[in-house]
C-alpha cells in the first residue's frame, strides 16, 4: 500500500504519497472502481487517514487535525489514474502532481512519488 506525508514549509501543505510500482498500479485501479461506481472501498490502496469521496463539484483534498479528506470528481479519479499508470510503468523513479483544478484556489496540494523516497520515509 501506498505511505503519506504531509509536508508543509510554514504557509502551504503538500501530502506526498510514495510507493513502488505495484503501489500506484492499486491505486490507479482503484480510482478507476470508485470513479465507475464499482467501489467505494480504497482499503489496500489508499492510507487509512485519507478519506476519498467522489463527488462533483470537485474540492480537492482538505485537511481536519490528523484526517484528510479528498473530494474529486470521476473525471479527475480517471484522469489521475492515467497519470498514474505512466508514472507506475516508467523504469525512472518520479512524481505526478494529483491536483484538482478548484477556483478557489483552495486545498492541499497532491503529490505521488516512486522511487525518489525511501520506504522508512516520515516527515
Amino acid at each position: 500500500m501506498l505511505r503519506s506525508a504531509l509536508l508543509s514549509n510554514g504557509e502551504d501543505e503538500q501530502v506526498l504519497l510514495f510507493g513502488k510500482s505495484a503501489d500506484l498500479i492499486a491505486m490507479s485501479e482503484g480510482l478507476k472502481a470508485q470513479a465507475a461506481g464499482a467501489s467505494r472501498s480504497t482499503e489496500g490502496w489508499l492510507p487509512q487517514q485519507i478519506d476519498l469521496i467522489i463527488c462533483e463539484p470537485a474540492e480537492g483534498m482538505s485537511r481536519d487535525g490528523d484526517r484528510l479528506t479528498w473530494r474529486i470528481a470521476p473525471r479527475d479519479a480517471l484522469h489521475f489514474a492515467e497519470l498514474i499508470d505512466v508514472l507506475a510503468a516508467s523504469n525512472r523513479p518520479g512524481h505526478q502532481y494529483l491536483d484538482v483544478d478548484v477556483a478557489s484556489g483552495f486545498g492541499i496540494e497532491v503529490k505521488i512519488s516512486k522511487g525518489e523516497y525511501p520506504e522508512t520515509f516520515q516527515a
